[in-house]
């Protein structure tokens, strides 16, 4: 398994502590997460340019559902190490709840 798809795996792990998981109808294989200000994101993997790990989001349920995601920041493996991303992706949740969510 490839560097950045490890570090997806594990920093979903720690997500799915914090964040409610929703059931993912397009992709049951990926975890879905929602904030309390109903603000839907996932995490993905991205090889070019940036080997890294990317956060996508989507406006509502709806559109979650029908894979329609907007990109976040992309994080670098080789640039970051997993607890750097980790708490970038965390603050760019509540960056992202702040600005979009509704609670």
């Amino acid at each position: 398994m490839e560097n950045r798809k490890i570090v997806r795996n594990n920093i979903e792990k720690r997500l799915s502590e914090i964040y409610e998981t929703v059931p993912n109808e397009y992709d049951k294989d990926r975890l879905l997460f929602t904030t309390k200000g109903s603000v839907y994101f996932k995490l993905d993997t991205i090889s070019d340019p940036l080997n890294g790990v990317v956060v996508e989001y989507a406006e509502n349920i709806k559109q979650a559902s029908y894979n329609c995601f907007g990109d976040g920041d992309c994080f670098g493996v080789e640039e970051m190490t997993e607890e750097e991303i980790y708490e970038a992706v965390i603050r760019e949740i509540q960056e992202a709840e702040e600005e979009y969510g509704q609670g």
